[in-house]
């Protein structure tokens, strides 16, 4: 094979350069519009104002808070601001606000400012101005240290993982999944789902689900005549899988324990609406009390009424049984646990596909394990998404089994059945990208028969899907029919205001080269020119590559990678920033097996390589060094931002249920706190109590109603003589009149 000049490739290296050049031109602007929070000893200061490029638009580059005292600081962009938009005449500053936040952890009392910094492309700074504030001395509510929690939160990850691969393990073993230590886990979660959506319509628990599942599989391994000894070692993949695993784990555990006990990062209401439904299913079961109220049980009936997804909420009930906590104390190790899966399931996938040749199936699980989008999606709240993402490579990993098997059996069939039985309860909007690649898989298999005999088997195992989970079909159908007829959905407008990401990030964040943030990606400096250099070479490397796959490795690859580039694609032309980031995390892994493959390809042969002499070319070794510590990099960068940054989660928060249950069960809440997320957090914790959120409307005359005041807030005074009162919160009886306000 003959390979372009020198001059051509080199031209093109320039040219990418040369995109990266900054632009000069005006100055930033840059203003700073309010400052709150719990400004106390342990609390933290909140920031927001907007910054704005006249030449870029926004948001702009990167934006820096510098502390006097206490610290770290973090800025995300990116925020809503019509208003900025509306005054400058620019359609492009509509997300120029951004907001702050400054963790006063270790701030002693006394006088605090800080300073905040708007940086463009090139790097040129621009002051916002300073403020300063003042932080009064009260102690913060008593949290284990660090390492404690992060041994905490390892073990039940642990013990997530294990329990799923012992639900696992008989059915896998049973229908040869290999290799099974991989292989079980992932059945193991298919199962579970399964069952707790069954034991949903026939008021059974998740977590009796998840123990009856659990001593089948090990009634059917004790009851085999012959047993099947685990093979004398593993695979070189299965090891890599495993201790890629692990590091994520050990890396993902560091921003998660650094915020106290129960802590669950990120700024949307996701998490806090999950933990209440998943609540009221450990503790009230399926038959809710006569007489109970609150938002254990109203959300718990609005989430049935907008026929939401229940996988991740089955996790959490069932977690929050077995270990005897509440669900925001599990929500975490489920995080963790099941991003630990897709690093898993994307070494048993890749173990299927990446044979012969030089095998290298072990690079994906470690590209993927250090990959940005993956580690930022364990600080993002988004638990279904996680959950669809291993079951999406679960079902490709039986959907290649099926189709490539020369018989249909039951070994083949069943796998790819649970796999999409599953799907319809964790995340259902993915599967059209599933139902896309089986297609692909099927029309690519070799041969007229083979390829009637894979539809035959795909055919098959769908409507076994429905037969074992019929209720999940109906849910999901009914939930997607919701969802589309939603009205924020209707315009371009509205899908860009709707999610917690309004921009559409840069390709680069695939295969690690840029890291991911929910706001917008750093692009500044020598990093992100840096970045394209490896982005051109890596891709000049995978087309050589692709030339030496044969014609069913190109099928793969395409099954592989088409269907998500169709629903990137698509989220782009429909303008939906927040659908294009959802997919973001299934196309990682995805990229990572197709990687592995072609760097398989690219290792082997001298037809392949630009250098002389040598059956091993350089360049892939090389490839794979440079991906895995750009990705590592990125994957740090969003350590970094998730350890700094303040959560709306408190950990003061956890004194509320005692405060209202001095209040009593039939007193009425209303809830001084302007941050949404923090509310959210606030009604979680008192959810057996009933919680007025509009003061205008009194639903329950008669009732005593009482004021929630956060006295730690900068210039908050109770406005009443004080009820009940802990040392961060108060109670203040209130007239029980409409259109009372605080």
């Amino acid at each position: 094979m003959r390979w372009p000049s020198a001059r051509t490739f080199t031209l093109a290296v320039a040219a990418a350069f040369l995109l990266r050049q900054p632009i000069s031109g005006s100055p930033t602007q840059c203003v700073i519009d309010t400052l709150g929070g719990t400004l106390v000893t342990g609390g933290f200061a909140s920031v927001a104002g907007w910054a704005a490029d006249p030449n870029q638009g926004a948001p702009v580059p990167a934006i820096e808070i510098r502390p006097s005292c206490g610290g770290p600081a973090e800025i995300a962009r990116g925020g809503f601001r019509p208003d900025v938009m509306t005054a400058f005449s620019r359609p492009d500053f509509l997300w120029a606000g951004w907001t702050g936040t400054i963790s006063l952890e270790h701030a002693p009392a006394g006088k605090c400012s800080f300073e905040v910094v708007a940086l463009s492309e090139s790097g040129e700074e621009t002051s916002c101005g300073t403020r300063e504030f003042v932080v009064r001395s009260v102690p913060p509510a008593p949290d284990p240290s660090p390492v404690r929690i992060a041994a905490v939160l390892l073990l039940r990850t642990a013990g997530l993982l294990a329990g799923l691969f012992l639900i696992g393990w008989a059915p896998a073993r049973l229908f040869r999944c290999e290799p099974l230590v991989l292989a079980a886990p992932t059945m193991g979660l298919a199962l579970f789902e399964i069952a707790a959506q069954l034991g949903a319509r026939f008021h059974i628990r998740p977590a009796a689900a998840a123990l009856g599942l659990t001593a089948i599989s090990l009634s059917a391994l004790a009851l085999r005549r012959r047993r099947i000894r685990p093979p004398a070692r593993l695979s070189s993949t299965t090891i890599a899988t495993l201790a890629a695993a692990v590091v994520f784990a050990m890396a993902g555990v560091v921003p998660l324990s650094l915020h106290g006990e129960g802590a669950v990062l990120g700024d949307i209401d996701d998490a806090s609406r999950e933990c209440l439904v998943a609540d009221s299913m450990a503790r009230f079961g399926w038959s809710v009390p006569p007489g109970a109220r609150g938002h254990l049980v109203i959300m718990r009936e609005e989430w049935d009424k907008a026929r939401g997804r229940q996988g991740g909420i089955f996790l959490l009930a069932a977690l929050a049984q077995l270990t005897g906590s509440r669900s925001h104390e599990v929500h975490s190790p489920a995080m963790l646990g099941t991003g630990c899966l897709v690093v898993i399931a994307t070494g048993l996938l890749a173990s299927r596909i990446v044979r012969g040749r030089r095998k290298l199936a072990w690079a994906a699980p470690v590209v993927v394990a250090v990959n940005s989008v993956l580690v930022g999606a364990l600080f993002g709240q988004h638990l279904g998404n996680l959950l669809g993402c291993a079951m999406m490579l679960f079902f490709l990993y039986a959907a290649i089994r099926l189709t490539r098997s020369p018989r249909l059996s039951a070994a083949t069939v069943a796998p790819a059945a649970l796999a999409i039985g599953a799907g319809w309860t964790v995340y259902p909007e993915s599967m059209v990208s599933w139902a896309v690649a089986a297609a692909i898989l099927v029309a690519l298999a070799p041969g007229f028969e083979r390829r009637k005999r894979a539809l035959a088997g795909l055919a098959l195992a769908a409507v076994l899907a429905v037969l074992v989970n019929p209720f999940g079909l109906t849910r999901a159908v009914r939930g997607l029919t919701g969802l589309r007829q939603g009205p924020s959905l209707e315009s371009p407008y509205g899908r860009m205001v709707v999610g917690d990401t309004h921009y559409f990030p840069s390709i680069g964040v695939i295969p690690g080269l840029l890291p991911y943030h929910p706001d917008a990606a750093p692009s500044v400096g020598l990093f992100s020119r840096a970045a394209a250099l490896v982005a051109a070479v890596l891709a000049f490397f995978c087309w050589r590559s692709w030339k030496a796959l044969t014609g069913g490795e190109k099928g793969i690859v395409a099954a592989l990678l088409a269907p998500v580039a169709l629903a990137l694609y698509a989220n782009y032309r429909l303008q939906f920033p927040y659908g294009y980031a959802k997919f973001l995390l299934l196309a990682v892994p995805l990229w990572a097996v197709a990687f592995a493959l072609l760097l398989s390809a690219g290792s082997v042969g001298r037809g392949l390589s630009p250098f002389r002499g040598g059956s091993r070319p350089p360049l892939a070794t090389a490839l794979l060094v440079v991906v895995t510590l750009a990705s590592t990099a990125s994957a740090f960068s969003v350590l970094r931002r998730a350890s700094r940054a303040v959560p709306s989660y408190d950990s003061a928060f956890r004194s509320l249920p005692a405060l209202a249950d001095a209040a009593g069960r039939d007193a009425v809440l209303r809830i001084d706190e302007p941050a949404g997320a923090r509310r959210e957090w606030m009604i979680y914790f008192v959810g057996t109590n009933a919680v007025e959120t509009n003061p205008s409307e009194v639903r329950y005359p008669g009732a005593r109603h009482f004021l929630l005041v956060d006295r730690r807030r900068e210039g908050r005074v109770p406005p009443g003589p004080v009820t009940l009162s802990t040392r961060h919160f108060a109670l203040v009886r209130i007239p029980d009149t409409p259109g009372w306000r605080s």
